[in-house]
Order: structure tokens, then sequence, then C-alpha cells
């Protein structure tokens, strides 16, 4: 399994990209937030394509 972090928005908000290995292109989005630039050129970059996005709690400046 392959997980990488990425720190978003004015608040560093933690967002997850998971996929099963580092070769695979298919990935799940877990709690992105503000700052979708960043996370947008990380997919890009990778060639990767989100199947999921999963919100897993709200906070003040994002739901997730």
């Amino acid at each position: 399994m392959q997980v990488d972090c990425l720190s978003l928005g004015d608040f560093g908000t933690n967002c997850y990209c998971v996929r099963k290995s580092a070769e695979q292109n298919d990935c799940a989005i877990l709690d992105p937030g503000l700052g979708a630039e960043v996370l947008v050129r990380f997919l890009q970059r990778r060639n990767l394509r989100p199947e999921q996005i999963l919100l897993t709690h709200g906070h003040i400046d994002h739901i997730a």
C-alpha cells in the first residue's frame, strides 16, 4: 500500500492519497481541504486517477 500525505491550504490540512502500490495509478483521496491546486498538481505529476474521494470529518475550514 502506498500512502502519500499532502498539507493543504492555510491551515495545513492533511490530505491523503492512497493506492494499492506505488505502481498503481488508481487512487483514493481522503480528506481534501482547501488548496486544491496543490492536490491537482500532485495527481497530474504522478499520472494518478482518483477513483474515490472520502470525507471522514468536519472542521471550520473544511468538511473531510
